[in-house]
């Protein structure tokens, strides 16, 4: 009887023996596998939704034209004012392409550091129109230029003009800009009045009506005439004659 029991016992330890074993074997390949799993896991980059901004053109069929004159907002993601402007075209049936050029006007730098924004009434380009009743204009002339081929940008530009030799010594600037949001209503510009849509630009340095203001968005509605080419800008003579092609 106690030969018996005692391989009882034996039985009883060694089937508890190899109950441990497979128990700890899983626990430790559960845990190999957890750690290879963790080893291997992907990190995903973050991305500062902020700061994403994707260059585009598009079509958009519910765009309704709002008007040659155009209010451009300014922005430098905490303050916002708007600058009076007036759109114009020159497209080209042959070949498909068209040229957006929209004019604004704001005061001097010089004006701007002694009084600040004064001029509510949107800028300074209402005062070329005055050119024949004002002895003198004072002002920064923007002419923000688009060039479109097909469904391509082909070149975006804002040439800026001056009374007063306020860009490191110049009354002349360019400026290229490489990020935009362009939507379109059609890519066919063989009826200039039936092209018109919107934007927002991000521009590579301040537009100057106040500081970090490099968010621009606004609309364009084109007509058939013509626009002033960047040569003719830069040889204007502000306080003498408006630019015969954009009268």
């Amino acid at each position: 009887m106690d030969a018996i029991n005692h391989k009882v016992f034996l039985w009883k330890n060694i089937s508890i023996g190899i109950l441990l074993i497979i128990l700890f074997g899983c626990k430790n390949e559960n845990q190999t596998i957890d750690v290879y799993k963790e080893s291997n896991k992907i990190t995903k980059p973050l991305i500062d939704s902020t700061n994403r901004f994707i260059s585009e053109v598009r079509i958009d069929t519910s765009l309704k034209p709002l008007g040659k004159v155009v209010d451009l907002e300014l922005s430098n993601g905490k303050r916002k004012e708007t600058v009076f402007a007036i759109c114009s075209c020159q497209k080209d049936k042959k070949n498909n392409t068209i040229k957006i050029q929209i004019r604004s006007g704001i005061p001097t730098k010089k004006e701007m550091d002694s009084t600040g924004i004064t001029d509510k009434s949107g800028g300074r380009l209402n005062h070329l129109m005055d050119l024949g009743y004002l002895k003198k204009i004072d002002g920064r002339f923007q002419f923000l230029t688009f060039f479109l081929k097909d469904s391509i940008l082909t070149q975006l530009e804002m040439y800026s003009k001056s009374t007063e030799p306020e860009y490191n010594g110049s009354d002349f600037k360019s400026m290229d800009i490489d990020r935009y949001k362009i939507a379109i209503s059609t890519f066919d510009y063989s009826i200039a009045s039936a092209v018109y849509g919107n934007f927002e630009l991000r521009l590579p340095k301040d537009f100057g009506y106040f500081d970090n203001d490099t968010i621009l968005k606004g609309h364009f509605e084109c007509n058939n005439w013509k626009i002033a080419t960047k040569d003719e800008i830069q040889k204007w003579e502000i306080n003498k004659i408006y630019p015969q092609q954009i009268e």
